[in-house]
Formats: C-alpha cells, sequence, structure tokens
C-alpha cells in the first residue's frame, strides 16, 4: 500500500525522533499510527496493529526504504 507523500514524512519524522530518544528500543517498532488530518502519530510495537477510523498506518520497513 502506497503513502502519501506528505503522510510519509510526518510518520518519518515521529519515528526518527522516537529512535533519537529510545535508541535501544526503537529495533522493536514495527510502524507508525498518524492521524490523516493532524498528522500526529505514535510508534508502534505490536504486529497487529489497531488504528482509528481518521488514522492510517505506515509500516516501520515503509518508513526506512525512503531514508
Amino acid at each position: 500500500m502506497l503513502v502519501e507523500p506528505s503522510l510519509l514524512r510526518a510518520a518519518q519524522q515521529i519515528y526518527y525522533n522516537y529512535a533519537y530518544v529510545h535508541p535501544t528500543r526503537a529495533q522493536y517498532v514495527t510502524g507508525v499510527a498518524i492521524d490523516r488530518q493532524t498528522y500526529k502519530g505514535f510508534v508502534s510495537f505490536r504486529q497487529k496493529v489497531i488504528v482509528l477510523p481518521g488514522e492510517s498506518f505506515v509500516p516501520v520497513n515503509q518508513i526506512a526504504v525512503y531514508q
């Protein structure tokens, strides 16, 4: 699934900020759940992610590919 570029950039920023603050925990992140309107989000550690209707999930492999 392709993610729109602005949503991907916001997810990357959330992930990289988390990885900077918690470098040892960042390896366990599965992705970022992000609100499509506000671009606020959080990192997820679960394999099966539950997102709200206004949110999207960006897997970590898509975030890392576009570094």
